[in-house]
């Protein structure tokens, strides 16, 4: 299982990771067979057949770079109090958008899901973005995974080597796609890097919305 382990790294530090992938190519799987050392056996599976099933790991996402597919959840917070632009007081409650994004280039937009109600939103009241840049750096001793906060500044691998901060790596709303919801996504840049950026984004987007509202959420799966 080390040994698989380096072989799979070695495919990272030795910038051989595709792009894109024709119908025939491989993916390598492990499958459950206790007869094996470890417990499983090498196979593969075809990239047609792959996506036909729908399947989604952690380690390869379609069609839309989920590694975790978005999923929006209601939270148990609240916010009331007066409005000063109407003169009456708004009762607001929370969603929280969650998953996990492969970023595999620079300076792109990933559709995260769009968010719907029972009436046109006019915006919302955005509360915390947080979450996690997991990214591998082959410029360190023996390459390392590192771990940075969800942020202007976060760091991402590069395909000519190292890792590289990002200029921005946030949540974007566009209103303007879907007239009557908002469309999520997530924004990367790195005006740094050299090659391609890369590594998974996980993020949680809290936000809220008047109490009345009923919410809908709808991802590319």
């Amino acid at each position: 299982m080390l040994q698989n382990l380096t072989n799979f790294f070695s495919l990272i530090t030795g910038r051989q990771i595709k792009q894109t992938a024709a119908n025939d190519d491989l993916i390598a799987l492990g499958t459950k067979d206790n007869r094996f050392n470890g417990g499983y056996r090498p196979t593969a599976i075809t990239v047609k057949d792959l996506i036909g099933q729908q399947l989604e790991t952690t380690l390869f996402a379609f069609p839309f770079n989920y590694v975790v597919a978005p999923v929006m959840q209601e939270t148990n917070n609240t916010l009331s109090g007066p409005s000063y632009f109407f003169g009456n007081t708004i009762n607001n409650k929370s969603y929280a958008v969650s998953g996990t994004i492969s970023v595999q280039t620079n300076a792109s937009f990933w559709y995260i899901g769009t968010i719907s109600a029972n009436e046109p939103l006019n915006g919302t009241l955005p509360w915390k973005v947080t979450g996690t840049v997991y990214a591998f750096d082959d410029s360190l001793p023996g390459g390392s995974w590192l771990q940075t906060g969800l942020c202007d500044g976060a760091r991402f691998g590069d395909t000519n080597g190292g890792s590289v901060q990002a200029d921005y790596c946030t949540i974007i709303e566009d209103y303007n796609s879907t007239p009557g919801s908002i469309d999520l996504y997530l924004a990367v840049n790195s005006l740094a890097a050299i090659g391609d950026i890369f590594g998974n984004v996980s993020f949680q987007y809290e936000f809220f919305v008047e109490d009345t509202l009923n919410l809908t959420f709808t991802n590319a799966i």
